[in-house]
């Protein structure tokens, strides 16, 4: 099973699409997503709520599966507007548009919360939209 966890719909519709921990319970067994999108997700979660969900999310991984994180990056964020490449518009849309936004992450946040329960082979950042973007595997 593929999963697309968002609160926007995914851009490959051969993805089981999901936007809450209910419906990631409900939907997806223990042990069942061969791969998992984490779209803008942790980011509607409280900063003390997000270690739970990844472990949730980590849980739902079967073996030799792969997730892919991608999270609005607060350093990044906050060093383009004070090289000025970004304006305050530019950072509300990006963090709060369209979307429930509780917390932000950086990448060092997004890597304690995995806390080495997956193998990361790739790590980098989206400069252009300000994210991180973080794969990872369940060996």
């Amino acid at each position: 099973m593929r999963v697309y966890l968002s609160p926007q719909s995914p851009p490959d519709k051969s993805y089981t699409h999901i936007s809450n921990v209910a419906m990631l319970d409900s939907q997806v067994e223990t042990n069942e997503a061969s791969e998992i999108i984490v779209d803008k997700f942790l980011s509607q979660f409280s900063y003390n709520e997000i270690k739970s969900v990844v472990e949730k999310i980590i849980s739902k991984m079967r073996l030799n599966s792969s997730v892919i994180f991608i999270e609005p990056d607060m350093n990044l964020l906050s060093q383009k507007y004070v090289r000025d490449d970004i304006s305050l518009v530019d950072i509300n849309n990006l963090m709060f548009g369209n979307r429930a936004t509780k917390s932000v992450l950086t990448m060092q946040s997004l890597n304690d919360a995995i806390g080495g329960q997956l193998n990361i082979s790739e790590k980098h950042f989206d400069e252009n939209n300000a994210q991180i973007v973080l794969k990872a595997g369940r060996n």
